[in-house]
């Protein structure tokens, strides 16, 4: 039966060919492959032209822990992934792998991958942390190696000692911008600002680098922990710098501030909350917008002003989702706070009995100015006989129950 092929990514153009010519060069003039190696070629290259059955019949041997046989062993395994079998994948490289022989061996990015998460789910975590050692400096380009090799590593060693290991590879290259965000952001798991701050390192990417608003929001949150408006307010400075747009960042401050309880004596942060929703229609970021919102209810929450948070989350309400904080909630801080004044609301319940039902008893639980543990209170009624009760409104509903007067 024909195997169902998936697209892959392949070794890089030339790999094996590129290793013959590098073997060559080496022995001088008149070198010729030998036929390990002319087979590596042969396997890589038919995996390369998406020829798979073919690199699979190539390579029925050949593999191994050294030389042109770690080649063919990577190039059947692709062939092998994208045939959908990669279980034969995992069964081929894991002794491979483990050969005294391999301990310089990194393989492809997506069958180093493939290894490490083997390797982690079978509980072998010293093996895969080693591998993960070795291939994240040669792969530095693949983020998830790096964050494997840190949660792996972890595993085996004390974190702090690995990201200190991990931020000595680091250099001003900018291309370690994301490598930098990574153990950034493990720092802050762990409520170290400082080391945040050092990882990042002084200098941000160039203004057109992707990683740029990350660089400068886990800078900003590092030292908002800190409790630094200076530097806070200087990093947003420089972010304005680089021609960043105004109006998004004037909502970040704001945001950030009231997420990270940071005063700014000169504004008041409600004022700056509402300024910034009131340029919604120029934030693009939906985290943003949504912080926004949130964090205006929580504030006139904060400030004991329940009635302007409501209308706050009205206006909310329709533009972002509210789920984790209900409407409800509010509307009984507002009526605790009535209830607390001496001004609680009241209500009158009326009950009817329903068709069939000569008479019964509704038991009440306790209103708002009773002990919680005062009991159900309990009132006749009877056909053509409703009962109206007048209640106070507290911060939380009452139950009520009908039994059947017949017993």
């Amino acid at each position: 039966m024909k195997r169902r092929q998936r697209g892959i990514r392949p070794l890089g153009s030339g790999f094996a060919r590129a290793a013959l010519i590098a073997v060559c060069a080496g022995l001088g003039a008149g070198c010729t492959p030998d036929p390990l190696e002319e087979q590596a070629a042969q396997v890589c290259g038919a995996v390369e032209a998406k020829r798979f059955d073919e690199a699979l019949a190539r390579s029925a041997s050949g593999a191994g822990p050294r030389g042109a046989g770690r080649a063919i062993a990577e190039c059947r395994c692709l062939a092998l992934l994208a045939s959908g079998d990669r279980e034969g994948c995992s069964a081929l490289l894991d002794p491979l792998l483990s050969d005294p022989a391999a301990a310089d061996w990194v393989p492809s990015a997506v069958l180093t991958k493939r290894m490490l998460k083997d390797w982690q789910a079978a509980g072998r975590i010293a093996d895969a942390a080693a591998l993960a050692t070795r291939a994240a400096p040669v792969l530095r380009e693949d983020l998830e190696i790096l964050q494997l090799e840190l949660l792996l590593r972890s595993r085996v060693e004390d974190e702090r000692d690995v990201l200190e290991t991990l931020e000595a590879r680091l250099d001003d290259d900018p291309g370690w911008t994301a490598a930098r965000l990574v153990l950034a952001l493990a720092w802050q798991r762990r409520a170290d600002p400082e080391a945040t701050l050092r990882v990042l390192g002084a200098t941000p990417p160039p203004s057109d680098h992707p990683l740029l608003m990350p660089w400068y929001e886990s800078r900003i949150q590092a030292q908002t922990a800190q409790g630094d408006l200076a530097a806070v307010q200087a990093s947003f400075a420089a972010w304005r710098a680089t021609g960043w747009d105004p109006v998004d960042l004037e909502a970040r401050y704001a945001l950030r501030l009231s997420v990270g309880q940071l005063p700014d004596p000169e504004r008041d942060l409600v004022g700056m909350l509402r300024e910034a929703i009131a340029k919604q229609d120029r934030i693009h970021d939906r985290q943003v917008l949504w912080g926004l919102h949130r964090r205006l209810i929580t504030e006139l929450l904060a400030r004991g002003e329940p009635e302007r948070a409501l209308e706050a989350w009205d206006a909310a309400a329709r533009v972002v989702s509210l789920e984790d904080l209900p409407r409800e909630e509010i509307e009984r801080e507002i009526a605790r706070r009535s209830t607390a004044a001496g001004a609680a609301p009241s209500s009158r319940l009326r009950f009817v009995l329903p068709p069939g039902l000569e008479r019964g008893e509704v038991a009440l639980s306790p209103g708002p100015s009773e002990p919680p543990d005062a009991g159900y209170a309990r009132h006749a009624v009877g056909r053509g006989r409703p009962l109206e009760l007048d209640l106070t409104s507290g911060s939380h509903a009452q139950r009520w129950v009908l039994r059947d007067g017949a017993g």
